[in-house]
């Protein structure tokens, strides 16, 4: 099935475009809001051709497509915007949405956090190969091209307000630059130059001088607050003035109220969910090693692991080093290795070539869905195999006390060298990769539920 046609099938078993409120897509899966999620059909959906899985969660339907989502991405919007005048990203009316609180949270972080990962992954391997050739001494520390390519490596990260407050604002249907432009207010030179001079105030009202390089939590929170303060000036300006008083007044009110409340009460909370899970962390390296490395899976699963990202910023920019991917990457391994079994062992030459090359996209990439949904949770079986693979490989990394030194969110070949000690890091992968293989090697992986379920959908793709 090509990627049209495709598009035009789930598009179909989704409820047709009317059922569409909104479509967004990371880097594997397509992310659905539907008006009726009764309409969607996720059997059949399960059972075409393409569709490597389905997860319902907080309102939203994903379908889980693997590393080519974009391409079917986009004849999927342009099938929504031929049959209906709407733009597949408008969000939700909030009067509408009848997701958990919870939902909503994590589907705002996602949505505001999905557009940067591929330059994330990008920024990282180049920062990542600089580290390597600065160490071979290829490319010393102290040179101008270390500085240019660590620059075009860094930037990203330490203007992510910048980029979190434009993408956030898109989420949320505020005006994008004056999400963007907040963002960037937190690390204008002037306010920057705050942290060090005498403290100063704001008709009276002290101001706390945050290093803002580097967070998601402050642009968060000020782009939410920015959404109440828009829809209320639309609502009560006349058409003719609010393009530019609409953003003059985004500007006077939220900088202020980003600088003086917003921006120290998200800095706070991350600092203080930080601190919750880092006490983990220093209370006991092989124990949260454990904790990360058998149960990051499953958060991926459900997009819990979105939350989690703010923390690990916040670690590298405050500490130069993150333990909690580092010891959450040994999941990773253990998927490449239970995956890795299922190749060795199966008797279906085509399902064969299928593993090899979710195996390969994962290897080369770092992207993982493909292996979570296209076999391991079709043979369910599989979980507690990554969940003791990865627990055991995440207790070798807390031994060697790995950090990641670069941030990424993809674990691949590339980077590698965003992770030391490299020696242990390298320690807890293969760890995590032999014990899982050893595992599917050793106890099968199919098991008579997974045999009536694959016997279910081939009835619903027959019946489709």
């Amino acid at each position: 099935m090509d990627e049209k046609a495709l598009a035009q099938s789930i598009l179909d078993l989704v409820g047709g475009p009317g059922n569409v409120e909104g479509v967004t897509h990371c880097a594997s899966r397509l992310r659905f809001t539907l008006k009726d999620g009764e309409k969607a059909d996720a059997v059949k959906l399960k059972a075409t051709e393409g569709v490597l899985g389905v997860v319902e969660k907080g309102g939203q339907v994903q379908v889980v497509i693997g590393p080519a989502v974009e391409t079917v991405y986009t004849p999927l919007v342009g099938l929504l915007d031929a049959s209906a005048p709407q733009a597949p990203e408008e969000p939700m009316p909030a009067e509408n949405d009848h997701r958990s609180v919870m939902a909503r949270i994590f589907d705002y972080i996602s949505g505001a956090l999905t557009p940067l990962l591929p330059i994330f992954a990008g920024a990282g391997i180049l920062t990542a190969v600089l580290i390597i050739l600065a160490g071979l001494g290829v490319c010393p520390a102290d040179s101008g091209q270390f500085a240019v390519w660590y620059a075009a490596g860094h930037a990203i990260f330490y203007f992510l307000p910048i980029f979190v407050g434009f993408y956030a604002a898109k989420k949320l249907g505020v005006t994008p630059l004056v999400g963007a432009i907040i963002g960037a207010a937190l690390l204008e030179p002037n306010f920057t130059a705050l942290q060090t001079g005498d403290p100063k105030s704001f008709f009276s009202i002290p101001i706390v001088a945050v290093d803002y390089s580097a967070t998601i939590v402050p642009s968060l929170l000020a782009v939410w607050v920015t959404s109440f303060l828009e829809r209320s000036l639309n609502a009560h300006l006349a058409k003719n003035l609010r393009s530019f008083l609409v953003p003059a007044i985004d500007l006077a009110v939220m900088v202020p109220l980003t600088v003086l409340v917003l921006g120290p009460i998200g800095n706070a909370v991350a600092n203080g969910a930080g601190a919750a899970i880092n006490y983990l962390v220093s209370a006991n390296m092989v124990v949260a090693g454990i904790v990360m490395g058998g149960f990051w899976g499953l958060l991926v699963i459900f997009g819990v692991h979105w939350a989690i990202i703010p923390i690990i910023l916040a670690n590298l920019n405050a500490n130069g080093g993150d333990p909690i991917f580092a010891l959450a990457a040994a999941s990773v391994f253990a998927c490449l290795g239970v995956s890795f079994g299922v190749f060795l062992r199966t008797k279906d030459k085509d399902y064969k070539t299928l593993v090899g090359s979710y195996l390969i996209s994962g290897i080369l990439s770092g992207v993982n869905e493909p292996l979570i949904y296209g076999v391991i949770m079709r043979y369910r079986k599989l979980i507690p195999m990554v969940v003791v693979a990865g627990a055991i490989g995440g207790a070798v990394g807390g031994i060697g006390n790995v950090q990641l030194i670069v941030f990424n969110f993809l674990v691949n070949v590339f980077t590698l060298a965003s992770f030391a000690p490299i020696g242990w890091f390298l320690a807890e992968a293969a760890v995590s990769f032999v014990v899982a293989l050893v595992l599917v090697l050793a106890f099968g992986f199919e098991s008579k539920g997974d045999a009536a379920e694959q016997r279910a959908e081939q009835t619903a793709t027959k019946a489709a």
